[in-house]
């Protein structure tokens, strides 16, 4: 590093993001621009910012919360917004994982502001006894797509999908001891897609619906679960992090219960943020025997997420998958017609999901890489 860089990156700052109490005040301001500065990022790698949640929508993410610790850090140089960290963990008295992301302006790579960055996020994961940590990066096809053939290319233990080496996300995780864990993809599916759009979903649930037989019942709601279901919803919540493919990754456990659904719930309406659920229920003893979650965010009105997934491991092999994804699809074309596009994020070595995905008509879009580091 030249003097000049190391002088310009001497004047720049790394502190605590301060969460305010509300929006639009003098002490927003930080908040504010941290959370635009990540909109800049995701545009930055996809060219646009479809799955980018501004500051009304992340504000009740970084409230206290009984069950997750949630910090954003943010790099200043003067009064602008250079870089951005977040950290991230389960309050299990058993939790030794921790969740570290780090992203600097385009402008300033290379000078080793991402590298103070997340050795301050590292540093803060490790004083709270965390040993093993997880980061993503984000990898859109048209990045993929004009790599030499001859550059060698990285893959998880399990599933097909390849980064190249040559990747600067990737040469910056591996730099810093994080080896990759598990690849993701990042599927788009569009309702409006003429006879390949609503009309199939309605086929495939109309066959889902008749090969899940009698034992089971298709329940939905909307934002708030009704009473009668939250203990044993709640439940299977709790397995989303240990049932779902994880390939190379330590994940900690969560612990939910009533009180962290309505959490969750209530976060959610704070931030504008609609959620449509579908649940399965077994009648044999009335317990939810899988769920599947959408949430449709306000900042894009024509577009929804597709949010936790999973069918309890006793209860696989009846296509609840397929009957839970269809049918809050076509929930979603009746509650919010004008949100036409769903995005889905599947390990890649779900195989059966994927095919889920490929039989409604998802499109691949690109991948989303998981990093982990293991701490002595």
């Amino acid at each position: 590093m030249t003097d000049d860089g190391a002088a310009l990156l001497d004047a720049i700052e790394i502190r605590e993001v301060p969460i305010p109490r509300r929006l639009g005040t003098a002490e927003a301001i930080p908040f504010e621009k941290a959370m635009e500065f990540s909109g800049v990022i995701e545009e930055s790698i996809w060219g646009h910012r479809d799955t980018w949640l501004g500051p009304e929508s992340s504000l009740s993410e970084y409230r206290p919360s009984a069950f997750t610790w949630r910090l954003p850090l943010a790099a200043w140089r003067g009064e602008d917004v250079v870089g951005r960290g977040i950290v991230r963990y389960e309050l299990n008295d058993d939790a030794r994982t921790a969740f570290v992301y780090v992203s600097t302006h385009p402008a300033m790579r290379g000078r080793g502001l991402g590298s103070r960055l997340l050795a301050e996020t590292e540093r803060i994961a490790v004083a709270a006894g965390r040993t093993s940590l997880n980061s993503y990066s984000d990898h859109p096809l048209g990045s993929l797509s004009g790599v030499d053939e001859t550059v060698p290319r990285l893959a998880a233990s399990v599933g097909a999908a390849v980064i190249p080496e040559t990747d600067p996300s990737a040469r910056f995780a591996m730099k810093h001891g994080y080896t990759l864990a598990q690849i993701e993809r990042v599927s788009v599916f569009d309702l409006s897609n003429g006879e390949h759009g609503l009309p199939a979903v309605q086929g495939e649930l109309a066959r889902a619906v008749q090969h899940a037989g009698d034992r089971y019942e298709l329940l939905t709601w909307g934002s708030e679960t009704p009473e009668e279901y939250i203990d044993s919803y709640a439940e299977a919540n709790s397995h989303m992090a240990t049932d779902a493919p994880a390939a190379d990754l330590e994940i900690d456990r969560e612990t939910w219960s009533a009180d962290r659904v309505r959490e969750h719930e209530s976060e959610a309406d704070e931030a504008g943020m609609e959620l449509l659920r579908v649940a399965v229920r077994d009648r044999t003893d009335a317990s939810i025997a899988a769920y599947s979650e959408l949430e449709l965010p306000a900042e894009h009105p024509n577009l929804a997420y597709q949010g936790d997934t999973i069918v309890l491991s006793t209860h696989r092999g009846h296509g609840l998958g397929m009957l839970m994804k269809a049918a809050n699809l076509v929930s979603l074309a009746e509650v919010a017609p004008s949100r036409r596009r769903v995005y889905t994020w599947n390990a890649d070595e779900n195989e059966h999901m994927l095919r889920i995905n490929h039989q409604l008509g998802f499109e691949l879009v690109g991948y989303s890489a998981a990093w982990q580091k293991t701490l002595a």
